[in-house]
Formats: C-alpha cells, structure tokens, sequence
C-alpha cells in the first residue's frame, strides 16, 4: 500500500505500529526500522512495536521494517510502505504562482508608488533638509544626556551605597582583566604571576545589629571599609561580596605576603572602637 500524508500546520505527526506474526514468544520479538529518505542507518527498536516521526520535509519515503524472533534470527526481507508527504499548502505550487503574482503586482505599485514620491520630494526637499538638521540635533544633545546617565547607572550598579566599594558585579566584570594584566606581566618579565584571594568576614556584626540598631551597624561596616582602603595598594582591589563580607584581591602576592597583610586587617579592625 502506498500512504499520502497531507502536510497540514495541525497536524506534522505520523506513526506506525507492525506486528511479527511470531506466535512462540510474541512478547520477545524484535523490530527495526529504517525510513528511506530521513534516516541513514537501520534503528533498532527492541520490543517496540511502534515509530513516530514528526515535521518531516516534504518528498518521496519508504518505511522499512525488519522482525527477528525471539531465538534472533532477523527476516531480511521485511515489509516496505511507500510514504508520500505533500508540502504545506502555502508550499505547493499554486501558492508559489499567487506569491510571484502578488510580488509582482508589489513590484508595480512601488514603482508608481516611489514615481509619486520623486515628485513630491523635489518640491519638499529644502524643508526636509531643513527639519532633519535640527532633528540631528536634537538628537546629538539627547545621545549624549543618555550616555551622561547610562554611565552614572553603570558606576552606581557597580558600586555597594553603603562603603563606596566595588560590589560583587564589580569584581566579578573586572576580574578577567585582572587575570590577563597578571599573565602578560609573566609573558614578558617571565616570572611566575601570583596573586592572593582574601575573603574577609566579620564576626559579631549581628549582635551590633541587634543592640544599637542597623544604623550602627553600617557605621561598624563603613569603618572596616576604610581600613581595608589605607591597607592595601593602589592595584588591589577591595570589594563588599555582601553582608558582613568583602574580598580582596592583590596581585605579586604569595602566601607570606597575604598572611602579613591578613595581620595587618585583623590588627586595624580589632582597634576600632
């Protein structure tokens, strides 16, 4: 038999089910199948007795399938179906032929259309020049308010409001360029680039809170920032992670180094009053 599946936009699914007329151990019957025109190689199935294809192109298939018995011995000869898929009616012909006829008659219109406008256009040509100037600029004043504006959003969204640090969004942008400053400093002095990761967290902020309020808390929060600030060079880079939390990132740095500058933090933050 031959099928012929009608392309239609509800309905891009089609599906099979074959049977073995194996009567032994039905349950145990292998397929596979094979659709001519779609698939490269033979799928097998195991027990499954049915397939399903979905959005397939319109032309000319053949659906193979094969069955083995339960003891593997496969019939090679197997059955074969014609399958037929018509396109989409706004594929077929007829719709190809209405499109030329309806680009062309576009075609035509525009023609005429942009005939019309070469005339008025002569006549309104000065004015429009006219309006378009003083438009431009506009525009160039309006062009660069917004890029004023974009860029205090951008230093704002990168910036904690409460230390004046960087934030997480900060370090998180910037570190790449802080990998790649590092690593083109080791290509050309040729000496091993190191740098030290601190993570700063302060303990028994929350009873602060809870004592004095959340006021005094930021105060705590803004004093720390500030130690940070005087102990560390001007290329590290402090940020508030959040919370109690800020990260510190130095470059040259090895262990010695961060732990002389961890000493350092600790001493400064436990003076505070």
């Amino acid at each position: 038999p031959r099928f012929e599946m009608p392309r239609l936009h509800f309905r891009d699914v089609v599906s099979f089910e074959f049977a073995a007329l194996d009567f032994a151990a039905p349950k145990a019957n292998q397929f596979a199948f094979k659709l001519e025109g779609f698939d490269r190689d033979w799928e097998r199935a195991g027990t499954r007795r049915t397939v399903t294809y979905t959005n397939l192109p319109d032309g000319h298939y053949t659906l193979r399938v094969r069955a083995a018995n339960a003891d593997g011995v496969w019939n090679d000869a197997g059955l074969t179906v014609p399958l037929d898929v018509d396109p989409p009616p706004w594929l077929s012909r007829s719709a190809w032929f209405a499109y030329t006829v309806t680009l062309l008659a576009i075609v035509v219109l525009c023609w005429e259309g942009h005939r019309r406008s070469l005339v008025r256009e002569a006549r309104y040509s000065r004015r429009l020049k006219d309006e378009v100037n003083t438009r431009t600029k506009e525009l160039a004043a309006r062009n660069k308010e917004l890029e004023i504006v974009n860029d205090r959003l951008e230093r704002a969204s990168l910036t904690d409001h409460l230390t004046g640090l960087g934030n997480r969004r900060a370090l998180i942008k910037e570190m790449p360029q802080i990998l790649a400053r590092l690593d083109a400093e080791r290509m050309e002095h040729d000496r091993t680039g190191r740098m030290s990761l601190m993570l700063v967290d302060l303990d028994r902020l929350k009873p602060i809170n809870d004592a004095y309020g959340h006021d005094a808390g930021d105060m705590a929060l803004e004093e720390v920032a500030g130690q940070l600030r005087r102990c560390l060079r001007d290329c590290d880079r402090v940020v508030r992670w959040g919370g109690d939390e800020f990260v510190i990132v130095r470059t040259h740095s090895d262990i010695n180094d961060a732990a002389q500058l961890a000493e350092e933090i600790r001493s400064r933050v436990a003076e505070l009053r």
